[in-house]
């Protein structure tokens, strides 16, 4: 039968001679990432629910930190939609702040590959790197909220 134990940070305990566990919790929590990215997935969801495909498969592409780098093209062939479509979505994405241009493609006329998505929807990186980001944001950014809970409203009936 196991045993269940509750330790905080910084708690020890024995697990066989000779043997010592100590817990020990670096930077954010997984439990509070998933929460998070619950929380920004309910909003993006709401926000844009017609361009989810595009987003999902921008998700499914990060690179490094929150950096996708991929052709509208590319995610027509993967979807099997419109060249058309997919730039809808990718304008809605924008028009909803879950995408922004990456810093190289500032002033360019082109179309752009290289996008920075949220970073509580997808992250690949430590989460030192997380709260190294987001301190590089701008104070009133977006993306410092993005998190925060949806307020509630209810129908009266």
């Amino acid at each position: 039968m196991a045993n269940h134990v509750q330790l905080n940070n910084g708690d020890s305990i024995s697990h066989a001679p000779g043997d010592k566990l100590t817990s020990t919790r670096k930077g954010i929590w997984f439990g509070d990432f998933a929460l998070n990215y619950q929380i920004a997935m309910t909003r993006a969801t709401k926000e844009a629910h017609d361009a989810l495909p595009t987003l999902n498969i921008l998700i499914a592409n990060v690179e490094k930190e929150n950096l996708v780098r991929i052709r509208s093209t590319r995610i027509a062939k993967i979807l099997e939609l419109a060249n058309v479509t997919i730039d809808r979505h990718i304008r809605k994405l924008k028009q909803c702040q879950i995408i922004i241009p990456d810093a190289v493609e500032e002033g360019r006329t082109r179309a752009v590959y290289n996008w920075r998505i949220c970073p509580f929807l997808a992250w690949h990186g430590s989460t030192e790197a997380l709260a190294a980001y987001l301190k590089t944001l701008e104070p009133d950014h977006v993306w410092k909220t993005y998190n925060d809970p949806l307020p509630i409203t209810h129908s009266e009936e």
